[in-house]
């Protein structure tokens, strides 16, 4: 059987790498599983450099449209890795993906003195990236943009204020709509992260044992995108 396609969504400091650290150490124990985060700023990417350059230092100055598509791109020079592991049977888990790039993106538009063009149209946002494999389950860390501002680490990033935040968050709860309504975006599992680190653990455990269990969903291919938005 090929491995399960875990990603893990949320704002900025809701607790995204420490879960899929946990996840990671816990899949190990049992099987095999490899961890992705995004932006990939390692040297595996052409693009990380980049990407890290842009998003640390404040100096650097980008089209927000350029962006986007190095961001996209730097989720496909990994594809070929992710898929390969899943299909040698190790379970992958990704810190961030597809929904963060279309969000951080889409959101510069929601503001009168954000960007105008064609990042203020979602199906623009989400176009680059269909062909990409596409999650078994998607699980968003819920938390709200005071709590994440008070955990250690926030602001060091361009896109960590909470305007910003705000507005991503908006972005993110239309893909929460459309999951519970119109059935484009399966597997979709918001989780309350307000929680302890080992509550908000157990609870992200409960619901992917459920889902390493279902054999006839791991005996089959991959999905990929074919409609986001």
């Amino acid at each position: 059987m090929r491995g399960l396609l875990i990603l893990i969504e949320g704002l900025d400091r809701s607790g995204k790498s420490t879960q899929c650290d946990l996840l990671q150490s816990h899949l190990n124990s049992t099987t095999q599983a490899n961890l992705y985060k995004f932006p990939d700023r390692s040297s595996a990417t052409a693009t990380g450099s980049l990407l890290h350059s842009y998003l640390t230092n404040p100096t650097v100055q980008l089209p927000d449209e350029a962006v986007h598509l190095l961001f996209s791109a730097n989720r496909w020079e990994r594809q070929q890795d992710i898929l390969a592991d899943l299909t040698a049977g190790k379970c992958v888990i990704l810190d961030r993906y597809v929904y963060s790039g279309i969000s951080f993106t889409h959101a510069k538009s929601l503001s009168a003195a954000g960007s105008s063009g064609v990042i203020a149209s979602l199906d623009w946002c989400a176009a680059p990236d269909i062909g990409l494999p596409q999650p078994d389950l998607t699980i968003f860390l819920e938390v709200d943009e005071d709590t994440a501002a008070r955990r250690g680490g926030y602001g060091a990033e361009r896109y960590e204020t909470k305007e910003i935040q705000t507005r991503v968050r908006q972005v993110f709860a239309r893909f929460e709509k459309l999951a519970n309504t119109d059935g484009k975006l399966q597997k979709w599992h918001t989780v309350n992260a307000a929680g302890s680190i080992e509550e908000v653990h157990q609870t992200i455990r409960g619901i992917v044992e459920e889902y390493l269990a279902n054999e006839t969903l791991r005996k089959s291919p991959v999905d990929k995108f074919e409609s986001i938005v």
